[in-house]
């Protein structure tokens, strides 16, 4: 008896201390507060040393506003809960600030720190509170390295000097309902990110917000060259940038979402609205195709609003994407690749609109000439105004193969042009494309020009589409008298009626 009455005391005395919730408190006191909600300490960096490390255990911090003098180092198992978004505001004290006109890394800088420094099970999140940077004399919001299982969600980091959230060699993580204000930093040779990552394995970024007015809003950071992304999720977000890069001395666009990876597995950016263009680039341009696609679908890349027309809507510098169901809204390209040749492009359902640019752009552009395997098929694209704006086209030589084009309707809207009269493919100085596959699209006001391959089932009619209510939708749709109905060629994915209809747009 006596044995079990001294095992059940330190049972007590154990389950008082691990997984029990620990308090921060504006009013709190770190000399005389021992954590609880009666007694809470004053400072968070205080008492996260002084929570029991390694068990699960929560930090609830209240309302208002609190200065802290260092770094808060997170150990794994430790929660951070605020009292909301702006309620409770977390900020640097003087003696901690960093902000240097040409900062280094600095990831010992970042307010939060969860940094494993090699594969740790976090099990923890953070969650509902703000970082405020003071106008940017705060380095960086919150460094996650080497820590897995983490959950952030309902937080905001506006105004610091370098990054608001960097994420790096982490699994099973996920950022949720993150807003990041103005947190970037950039000059003539680079720029960060207001949220940057690099092996990030099964990782969601989910409902951000990000307004970045300086450097870019999305960015892989801390990669070399066998970087591959492995079921990265990102979206359901809103990112938007300042539209005047300042690489190339402000010549560059700026970018809303950069990434940069050999390989991309299971990965997908879905659901966003950005207003600047989208960078996707192999790390290593001598990578050879995986067959693995990184899908990029449902998003509205929309450049004429903050980026006043200019820049373009997705470099994809990749092997192996596909590119669907998106809206390129304005720009002076849509699809671009500048780099080496890639192959195994699947470009489909896709709508663009309101393309202008002062020397001719594309809709696709393969600057160095060369396309291999790529499906090009049921995109919506109306071209007007005075630009030249071709449909395909492939610069400086080289040979491009098995390119098919399918089920496309392109309406070309232009009355006059400053250049030459838009193009289906325009190929430029010697560039070639054999095994051309031309099937079952319908180009209005646009001639097929002088092509080699096989060119059947093309139409040069009226599209009949409904031409009332808002573009994108239900602009394009068919019309009920439409010829676009029933009228494509059967290809790997479900239709209604008898065939696909061609354009975007399945009619019911």
């Amino acid at each position: 008896m006596k044995s079990f009455k001294v095992f059940l005391l330190i049972f007590i005395s154990i389950s008082t201390v691990y997984g029990s919730d620990f308090y921060v408190d504006i009013e709190g006191n770190d000399s005389e507060g021992n954590g609880s909600k009666e007694k809470p300490w004053r400072t968070v960096a205080y008492a996260i040393k002084k929570i029991p490390a390694n068990q699960p255990q929560t930090l609830r911090i209240s309302s208002g506003t609190f200065y802290e003098n260092n770094a808060i180092e997170v150990p794994p198992k430790i929660s951070l809960v605020g009292a909301g978004i702006d309620l409770t505001i977390l900020k640097a004290a003087k003696s901690f600030y960093y902000n240097s006109a040409s900062p280094d890394l600095a990831p010992e800088k970042f307010l939060i720190r969860l940094d494993g420094r090699e594969n740790t099970a976090g099990d923890q999140h953070l969650k509902s509170f703000t970082i405020d940077g003071a106008s940017k004399q705060l380095h960086g919001g919150i460094y996650v390295h080497g820590r897995h299982n983490v959950l952030i969600e309902n937080v905001k980091v506006q105004y610091t000097n370098f990054c608001g959230l960097w994420i790096l060699k982490t699994e099973n993580s996920t950022a949720r309902n993150v807003a990041l204000l103005n947190c970037a930093w950039g000059n003539t040779d680079w720029c960060s990110g207001a949220l940057q990552f690099a092996y990030a394995h099964n990782v969601e970024f989910d409902q951000l917000t990000i307004d970045e007015d300086k450097g870019y809003g999305i960015k892989t950071l801390g990669q070399g060259k066998d970087h591959v992304l492995k079921n990265f999720k990102l979206h359901d977000s809103h990112i938007s940038v300042n539209p005047k890069g300042l690489w190339q001395n402000g010549k560059a666009p700026n970018i809303s979402i950069e990434i940069w990876a050999n390989a991309f597995q299971q990965s997908e950016i879905y659901n966003c609205y950005v207003d600047n263009h989208i960078s996707i680039v192999n790390v290593d341009h001598d990578v050879e195709p995986t067959g693995e696609k990184f899908r990029i679908h449902h998003n509205t890349i929309d450049l004429t609003k903050r980026a006043g027309g200019e820049g373009y809507g997705l470099e994809l510098t990749i092997h192996d994407a596909e590119v669907d169901h998106n809206i390129f809204k304005g720009g002076m390209w849509g699809i671009v690749n500048w780099a080496q040749p890639k192959q195994n492009w699947s470009i489909h359902h896709n709508i663009f609109y309101e393309l202008n640019n002062v020397n001719p752009g594309a809709i696709i552009n393969a600057y160095k000439g060369n396309l291999q395997h790529v499906n090009i098929y049921n995109n919506t694209v109306e071209l007007h105004g005075k630009a030249t704006i071709n449909f395909l086209e492939c610069n400086n030589g080289g040979v491009s193969d098995d390119v098919k084009i399918q089920n496309n309707l392109i309406i070309n809207s232009n009355t006059e042009y400053v250049h030459y009269p838009n193009r289906f493919i325009n190929l430029e100085a010697g560039s070639t494309i054999k095994n051309l596959l031309v099937q079952n699209n319908v180009l209005f006001n646009m001639p097929l020009g002088e092509l080699e391959g096989t060119m059947k089932n093309n139409y040069f009619v009226d599209p009949k589409i409904s031409r009332s209510g808002n573009r994108p939708f239900p602009f394009y749709s068919p019309a009920l008298n439409s010829p676009l109905k029933d009228a494509g060629c059967k290809l790997d994915f479900p239709y209604n009626g008898l065939a696909p209809d061609i354009g975007a747009y399945e009619s019911k």
